[in-house]
């Protein structure tokens, strides 16, 4: 008799791929779309997002979205944006980075 098992082996999920589907005034409307979860279901999304000149900020996202208005931004500014997935097994590399600009003038 010959026995054979299957092993599946879990790893993070896939660089999402990130879009921005509108400017506002304050916000950014994002959609990403996930490729392969790594055979672990896909837990949350982290939208990373700066300003020139500032700080990379993270915001947290639930698993069944796969879309966020980014708002409290900055008008007429130019913004660099970023998301990871994760599942139980590990965060996963980022996608590509993705620039943006709010609507309006700057004031700076």
């Amino acid at each position: 008799m010959n026995a054979s098992s299957k092993i599946q082996i879990a790893v993070p999920p896939e660089p999402p791929v990130l879009s921005v589907g509108g400017a506002q005034v304050d916000g950014l409307q994002l959609q990403w779309s996930s490729k392969m979860n790594g055979g672990s279901a896909i837990m949350g999304y982290v939208v990373n997002y700066k300003r020139d000149y500032g700080d990379w900020e993270e915001l947290q996202i639930e698993s069944n979205v796969e879309s966020h208005l980014l708002r409290g931004l900055w008008c007429g500014t130019h913004y660099q944006l970023y998301v990871t997935a994760y599942n139980r097994i590990g965060t996963g590399l980022p996608s590509d980075i993705v620039s943006s600009t709010t609507k309006g003038s700057s004031n700076s």
